[in-house]
């Protein structure tokens, strides 16, 4: 009899368990009658202004309409995306903080760096933006593809070619790119494209890696020109502009910008933010400010996502090693 009561109470210990859920961050539970109540907040791990900022402010604004509460965006740059997710990772699990988690913060930089988060802290839902990156150089070097900008740095950069950029995976691809053309390299870390660019102009580096869409008024201006597209296909941005590969350069890397909530966030409540998401991307005001930025959307499913990121993690783990 006492076994049969030990064994009564242990599978009622256990249901509640399940109803009540864990996470380390705050209480999980189901979503509560009327969710959202009060405003929520959507961190975003670059600074305002960029591409993906403005972006994620339209859609955001969109959601707003949908869920009847205010969507607040909240910049929290630095150390290439991760601050954000930090952020995100330790925020509280009620449903009212969701944010952006990028590709390299969650499969490359670990291996770069030491993190206080890994993929198993978010439970990411929507993947939103891919990024297209480009190489510019300084327009009054008169070279318009890689093979003329190499010809060029044999002789002007017997030293070796400084290149420009803010976080991975740019220091990668121009990397791979002056090792195929024999020439050496040593990246210049920036905080974001206004640096990168600020070098470039003033003649610091002469070769620069950015997403295509922050390059574009810069080329719009004639300052700079864009001699490669390091990415699978051409981008938006620039579409006269051949890739790498098209140029005979086996280099190309893709990226994305992805939603998620803290781990342990009811499921319930994601799904309420998730509908609004849906709704959202089809948005007029987001549509337009997408093209205008010259921003690829490209939606994939928090479980499809999570996959592409580990193994992704897998390929880095091959070639840096254990993370740290």
């Amino acid at each position: 009899m006492k076994r049969r009561f030990f064994a009564l109470t242990l599978a009622m210990l256990l249901v509640c368990s399940i109803l009540a859920g864990c996470g380390g961050n705050g209480e999980q539970g189901t979503a509560e009658e009327g969710y959202p109540k009060s405003a929520i907040t959507c961190i975003v791990n670059w600074s305002a202004g960029g591409p993906a900022d403005l972006c994620t402010r339209a859609l955001c604004a969109a959601m707003e309409k949908e869920l009847g509460v205010p969507v607040t965006v909240v910049n929290k740059e630095g150390g290439s995306g991760t601050v954000g997710m930090s952020e995100l990772a330790n925020a509280k699990n009620d449903g009212y903080t969701f944010g952006m988690v990028t590709h390299n913060a969650l499969c490359l930089l670990p291996f770069q760096m030491d993190l206080s988060y890994t993929l198993e802290d978010f439970s990411i839902f929507e993947t939103m933006i891919k990024y297209e990156y480009s190489l510019a150089v300084p327009s009054s070097l008169g070279v318009s593809d890689l093979d003329e900008f190499f010809a060029w740095a044999k002789d002007a950069q017997p030293g070796g070619i400084k290149g420009a950029g803010a976080g991975y995976p740019h220091p990668l691809a121009m990397g791979d790119l002056c090792e195929l053309a024999g020439q050496s390299f040593t990246w210049v870390p920036t905080d974001g494209t206004a640096e990168t660019v600020q070098n470039l102009l003033g003649n610091h580096v002469y070769l620069g890696s950015a997403t295509s869409g922050d390059f574009l008024p810069y080329v719009e201006s004639g300052d700079l020109t864009i001699i490669a597209n390091t990415c699978e296909e051409r981008s938006q941005a620039f579409p006269d502009v051949p890739t790498a590969i098209e140029q005979g350069y086996d280099v190309a890397y893709t990226s994305y910008s992805s939603f998620a909530f803290p781990a342990g966030t009811d499921q319930s409540k994601i799904d309420v933010i998730k509908a609004a998401f849906d709704k959202a991307v089809q948005d007029q005001a987001f549509l337009d400010t997408c093209e205008r930025l010259k921003v690829v959307t490209e939606f994939m499913d928090g479980a499809a996502y999570t996959e592409k990121v580990s193994a992704d993690r897998d390929m880095y783990e091959e070639l840096f090693g254990s993370a740290s």
